[in-house]
């Protein structure tokens, strides 16, 4: 006759921790306990590092009125169509369509990766985000 086998048994947490290794290891003692904190500690100032940290400027507006014309086309014209990377950018109808994108704003105010090479200076910064915030005017 064989021998009935029980279809659920209770498990006893004392079973799980028969070993020293195992009970060592599930017990929390002050030292491990620091470790948890200082690593928990380590991951929030890594995840919360604030963007002015990565070397970006803040993008101001002074309250002037740019146009494309006056301030914006020197800017562009000195930093992105005369190194030959964006020669459609040398009118207002070839940079039009990266206005109306969001590319533009996103490029040089909020990503600054653009343009390459030397990055754009506060006050050029400070009146681009002028000229976004009117609705990039021509004249």
């Amino acid at each position: 006759m064989a021998v009935k086998r029980k279809r659920s048994q209770k498990i006893d947490p004392d079973t799980i921790l028969k070993s020293p290794f195992k009970r060592a290891f599930f017990i929390l003692t002050p030292m491990k306990f620091c470790l948890v904190c200082i690593l928990c500690c380590m991951g929030l100032l890594v995840s919360c590092k604030k963007e002015t940290d990565s070397g970006k400027l803040t993008p101001t507006c002074d309250g002037s009125h740019p146009t494309y014309q006056n301030d914006i086309k020197n800017i562009v014209d000195s930093r992105c169509t005369s190194s030959g990377c964006h020669p459609d950018f040398a009118s207002y109808e070839g940079l039009f369509p990266k206005l109306q994108g969001g590319d533009f704003e996103r490029e040089v105010l909020v990503n600054q990766t653009m343009p390459e090479g030397a990055p754009l200076t506060q006050e050029q910064i400070n009146k681009i985000q002028c000229w976004v915030n009117d609705g990039y005017p021509q004249n």
